[in-house]
């Protein structure tokens, strides 16, 4: 079947071509049932609307950019990193953008300026960046471009970047907290790897932040020979746990960067005789599906998110408006205790 002009579909609904128009453009001020007459009306008659045409007349593309830094296979295998891509990706399509995924493979000046391509020839009409492993010389770099972006997941006090990112300090905070309540006093961190030696304020650091400072509003030491950094993964906290324990290190508590290391924590705890939690509590961050399925159910930190990627994409619309008014939000966790802690 040919494809129908807006006019033939106005004719067909009995409208006038301008209320079809702002029913392709999900514009205010269309009664209910007219909206959904009209939208009968275009799929019955096959109707496409032409968004190549609309980007040459509104000088937009109607494409935003969601912009992670180095390969696309490290993104991919991370659970985390294909859940923030989900949520950005539904949320970008809800307010009738398409998405551009696109990989900065590097700092050096060659890839930025690939990138820049893009806005420079109309491409994108925005990004929202997945900051929390960019390093600071590329949003500085960024930043200094003036194009609509929002780095999420990452906050820079100095750097005046339109940001969306999660309180993990005050997430680990709460966490330490909870298990000092339980009269538990020797907690362990088993924290991930830098995501990047030339990024600061990233999630690794913001979340060994919080532990220390729990500790220290608990009346607790900080301990050097408790602290273990490995890998974000299942067998990264596996392997954590099991050095903290041929060192000879006693615990009764363990505070895990995410949950995937908790559950190897857990995995390795029960595996070496302990019971989780009555001799070791384990705590993990981000609160993924998996986390209420394991034995025993995780106690973690909730992660919103879907929330930051509603806020990210909010605030860069308003950027492209021009009508942003406060440039950066801090979107809050809350632990949630379930019965491995």
């Amino acid at each position: 079947m040919a494809r129908a002009t807006l006019k033939q579909v106005a004719a067909e609904a009995g409208v006038s071509h301008q209320t079809v128009s702002a029913v392709v453009n999900n514009l205010p001020g269309v009664k209910a049932s007219t909206r959904e007459h009209v939208l009968a009306v275009m799929e019955r008659m096959n109707y496409q609307p032409n968004h190549a045409a609309r980007a040459l007349r509104s000088s937009r593309s109607n494409h935003i950019g969601y912009v992670l830094f180095g390969p696309a296979t490290a993104a991919f295998s991370d659970p985390y990193m294909s859940i923030v891509m989900s949520s950005v990706i539904d949320t970008i399509r809800l307010h009738g953008y398409e998405v551009m995924p696109y990989f900065l493979n590097s700092d050096r000046d060659p890839d930025l300026r690939s990138f820049r391509a893009l806005f420079d020839q109309g491409r994108l009409d925005g990004a929202i960046l997945m900051a929390s492993n960019f390093p600071d010389r590329v949003l500085e770099h960024l930043h200094s471009w003036d194009y609509p972006m929002v780095a999420m997941d990452r906050y820079i006090p100095d750097l005046p970047f339109p940001a969306v990112w999660a309180r993990h300090r005050e997430g680990f905070q709460d966490a330490v907290r909870h298990l000092a309540r339980q009269q538990r006093k020797n907690l362990a961190f088993v924290g991930g790897q830098p995501l990047s030696p030339a990024c600061t304020h990233d999630s690794a650091a913001e979340r060994f932040e919080g532990y220390k400072l729990g500790l220290a509003q608990a009346g607790l030491p900080y301990r050097e020979e408790l602290v273990i950094h490995s890998d974000w993964t299942f067998d990264g906290g596996r392997n954590a746990f099991r050095e903290l324990l041929e060192s000879g290190q006693q615990m009764d508590g363990v505070l895990a960067a995410n949950d995937r290391m908790a559950v190897g924590v857990v995995r390795e705890a029960l595996d070496a005789g302990y019971h989780v939690p009555d001799q070791l509590a384990v705590i993990g961050f981000d609160d993924f599906e998996f986390s209420r399925y394991i034995q025993p159910e995780l106690t973690t930190v909730h992660f919103p998110v879907e929330q930051m990627a509603v806020k990210a994409t909010e605030l860069l619309l308003s950027l492209m408006e021009k009508k942003a008014t406060l440039k950066k939000f801090a979107v809050p966790v809350h632990l949630v205790v379930r019965r491995s802690g």
